[in-house]
């Protein structure tokens, strides 16, 4: 059962909050995963110009993820609160949810 909700804004940090979670959910494993091909000899993790291989690529590989996550949710963090900013000045929005089954 979905439900609607009229707002006028987002707090900035449940924007950051949901943008934050979402990246840490792609970006870690996917790089995870490189770091794993890169344990079988697959140059797919570098850092500094340096190709890692092994297990250093194993332990780098989610770090690296969760630096890139860190880095993509800020920078879309200010793009997006900057126009919800803008678009709340104009209009309001509504936003749809499914309630927790409590």
């Amino acid at each position: 059962m979905e439900t609607m909700i009229r707002i006028k804004r987002l707090k900035a940090g449940t924007l950051f909050k949901l943008l934050f979670t979402r990246n840490v959910m792609f970006f870690v494993p996917i790089s995870s995963i490189l770091g794993i091909l890169s344990f079988f000899g697959l140059a797919t993790i570098s850092w500094n110009e340096q190709v890692l291989t092994g297990w250093k690529a194993v332990v780098a590989s989610p770090l690296i993820g969760l630096f890139i996550a860190i880095l993509f949710s800020i920078v879309m963090w200010i793009a997006l609160g900057f126009g919800l900013w803008l678009f709340s000045l104009f209009a309001s929005m509504d936003l749809e949810y499914i309630p927790p089954n409590d």
